[in-house]
């Protein structure tokens, strides 16, 4: 849906990956069982905008029959909804089955990933309206980390990246339509910190070697290669993984915008945050499911920060001789486990909603971004007793938190 703060209009949905299925048939069918009864709940005499998941089996269904797409823009309008953003950072199976680090793969060390990249933004600049200014990809942020350590590595993501930005430029000038490809910043990624991320940016996406080898690809001149890559890439700020990477929320957003880095979409999630190592919170996190998603693990005090993967390895160092090393007294950990947005704890441990808020707060009174998407994924897996409320219950509940935390962010000195 469409809100407006002052005279600043914005796109607000939440991410159909919260929804299982791979193929075409079966997104679609989640799509039309959940999609007009949220629309009417939320803004039922407005369209609603869709942050559409589409995965590399449900994509080639599409591309493979041009009339499923012609019929989908039929429903898009008789619905009232539309398509401004789609999440492209899970290729494959997403619900069910375990999906932990193969999330990253095809990584953008692949060619696989740019074709199915550049694929995606074909159909969305079939199915996008002609009425937003630009529409969204959100992606994978190079890859995990422990696959990416060389310099030839980062020069080759580089020069995929600048190959998608030359893509979306094609786009633009022959349909019009503007897309951007988002990279996302995610703990225990290529790009997990906003530093790192600008870094990048700077120094291997823009550098005079990248632009040089995007310029013989293209053959179009330098200067006009650096502006396309700078229209076209930009970054999918996720508010859960800023926070367990203990990000200053506004100095974040805004050493973006200096750096003229595109924040091109706000992805609104919250994850855990333990503000004591006691046994009593430990032993409840033990009991979290954690059998299908990677639940990365930011683990500080005042002299030490310690990254791990997944809680199975964080639990595996509190259990060793190792962590004796460690002052734990004063030690905590933010995790990245989707929680509900609009909950400040979950059975007693805290929540990120608070860093939520605040860089909500600031990417809206500063400008920073057009696109809002919640993207909470988990419902379906958190603890017994977290929460009694239906999927659509859950969702409808989140957007309007959002919409009245963008109303009301005026109000915020």
């Amino acid at each position: 849906m469409q809100i407006t703060h002052k005279r600043d209009k914005f796109h607000l949905s939440y991410c159909t990956n919260v929804h299982p299925g791979e193929s075409w048939e079966d997104i679609f069918n989640n799509l039309n069982a959940y999609l007009p009864q949220i629309k009417s709940q939320v803004c039922p005499d407005d369209k609603f905008g869709i942050g559409l998941r589409l995965p590399q089996r449900g994509l080639c269904d599409l591309v493979n029959d041009i009339e499923q797409v012609e019929k989908f823009k039929l429903w898009l309008e008789q619905n009232g909804l539309y398509v401004f953003t789609i999440n492209a950072f899970p290729m494959g199976d997403f619900h069910g089955a375990r999906v932990k680090e193969q999330v990253y793969l095809p990584d953008w060390l692949q060619d696989e990933r740019l074709t199915y990249t550049n694929l995606v933004a074909d159909v969305l600049s079939t199915i996008m309206p002609s009425t937003i200014d630009f529409a969204t990809i959100s992606t994978v942020p190079g890859g995990s980390k422990s696959r990416i350590k060389t310099l030839g590595e980062r020069k080759r993501i580089a020069e995929q990246i600048a190959l998608a930005a030359l893509h979306l430029f094609k786009i633009k000038n022959k349909s019009d339509r503007e897309i951007l490809l988002l990279l996302e910043p995610e703990p225990c990624c290529f790009l997990e910190t906003i530093d790192e991320t600008i870094s990048f940016f700077e120094s291997i996406l823009w550098s005079d070697e990248n632009i040089s080898f995007l310029s013989q690809e293209s053959r179009l001149p330098k200067a006009e290669c650096k502006e396309l890559i700078q229209a076209h890439i930009g970054v999918c700020y996720d508010t859960c993984h800023a926070a367990v990477e203990y990000e200053d929320g506004k100095d974040s957003l805004l050493r973006l915008s200096e750096a003229n880095i595109r924040i091109g979409k706000l992805q609104i999630s919250s994850g855990l945050k333990i503000q004591s190592l006691d046994e009593v919170n430990l032993n409840w996190l033990r009991k979290f499911p954690n059998d299908i998603y990677l639940h990365q693990v930011v683990f500080k005090n005042r002299s030490f920060i310690k990254r791990f993967l997944d809680l199975p390895n964080f639990f595996k160092f509190l259990d060793s001789s190792e962590s004796t090393q460690f002052d734990l007294s004063e030690a905590q950990c933010r995790i990245h486990y989707h929680v509900p947005i609009y909950a400040d704890s979950v059975n007693n441990v805290s929540t990120t909603v608070d860093f939520l808020r605040e860089v909500l707060g600031v990417a809206v009174r500063e400008r920073l971004t057009q696109h809002l998407e919640v993207e909470t994924y988990t419902f379906n897996i958190l603890p017994v007793g977290s929460t009694n409320l239906s999927l659509t219950d859950h969702i409808v509940s989140e957007l309007n938190w959002v919409k009245n935390e963008v109303i009301n962010c005026g109000n915020v000195n």
